[in-house]
């Protein structure tokens, strides 16, 4: 770490003064950081800007939570960039160009899409370092984070040496069948991310198969699908005494003109076996109720009128993913 840095760390945590969580939080995915980069051989000046954004990524909290009551990282993206410039004037010593880049990274840090280069990849990979064992996350998440956000040589080996066989898939499930049709990893996040109905099934009453119609939340971060509905009834009876489920979901199909007859349809399904989790903290629910509504609305009027008169009454939960298939189907 140069002394720029250093004066910047020292900064970072006079800002979190007292939080001590969340200063622990950043000297660690800063050190994760500084090793990969270093790993990797990035040039000095990358390493830098990665190093001072790795400090400061999660800066836009407190304000997110002032203003927003929650410190979701979409809400961090939107007021993390205006501290993390404030904070980066006041210590000196960074050229307007890393300025720009390091507020880019801070507002990207919950983005998994589209990354640009080095320095943003290895951020992605040092904050889920950190965030794996703080979250406690299960081996299934640690295995789709796998997946989703390694990329770099020295990122994929840290995380197979800190969470040793977590990322092996677990033998209870059986290998498909028809391994020809299997989906891609790209493609079945590709179809959770555009997935907005879907069936949820659990084990019912008497151990009958019970399923259900819900609209699913995708949180690319973890993994993990989100689902809200009323705090009694068949579902959550069946959850809190089995909370194994399975999620299927369907894209919209296309026509392959290689493949008769005209009517048919080939589309994509994948099925997320795993178990439920209850979200108990009614901020975090209510945060997700809201992202879950973007989905489908704009308006943040009714979004917000809608929590006022229902948030009290709403239960919301997380199928933690332990296995994931994805198939192309043909209807013929």
């Amino acid at each position: 770490m140069n002394k720029r840095n250093a004066r910047l760390l020292s900064a970072m945590a006079g800002y979190d003064a007292g939080d001590v969580p969340r200063v622990q939080h950043f000297v660690k995915v800063h050190g994760f950081a500084a090793a990969i980069g270093r790993a990797e051989g990035l040039d000095e000046r990358t390493l830098d800007v990665l190093e001072a954004a790795a400090i400061v990524h999660d800066i836009g909290i407190h304000a997110a939570e002032r203003k927003h009551g929650s410190n979701a990282g979409g809400w961090q993206q939107v007021e993390g960039p205006p501290e993390a410039r404030a904070l980066l004037e006041g210590v000196g010593g960074f050229s307007p160009e890393e300025i720009d880049r390091i507020c880019f990274l801070v507002g990207h840090h919950h983005t998994y899409e589209g990354v640009d280069g080095p320095d943003w990849r290895i951020l992605l990979e040092a904050d889920f370092l950190v965030n794996a064992h703080e979250d406690r996350l299960p081996a299934a998440a640690v295995r789709a984070a796998r997946a989703r956000i390694f990329r770099t040589e020295s990122g994929l080996r840290l995380l197979d040496s800190i969470y040793g066989n977590a990322t092996a898939a677990p033998a209870a499930f059986r290998p498909m069948r028809r391994f020809g049709q299997t989906l891609s990893e790209e493609e079945v996040r590709e179809v959770l991310r555009a997935a907005k109905r879907g069936v949820l099934s659990v084990v019912g009453d008497d151990g009958r198969p019970y399923g259900v119609y819900l609209n699913p939340l995708y949180d690319e971060a973890t993994g993990r699908l989100y689902f809200h509905g009323a705090k009694e009834g068949h579902k959550i009876d069946a959850l809190r005494r089995d909370p194994r489920a399975s999620f299927t979901v369907i894209d919209e199909g296309s026509h392959d003109a290689s493949r008769p007859p005209e009517w048919a349809l080939t589309f994509r399904s994948v099925v997320v076996f795993g178990r439920v989790e209850f979200v108990e903290n009614q901020d975090e629910a209510l945060e997700i109720c809201r992202r879950l509504s973007r989905r489908f609305t704009q308006d943040e009027a009714a979004i917000e009128d809608e929590i006022r008169r229902a948030g009290a009454r709403v239960l919301v939960f997380a199928l933690v993913p332990e296995h994931v298939t994805g198939k192309r189907v043909h209807e013929a």
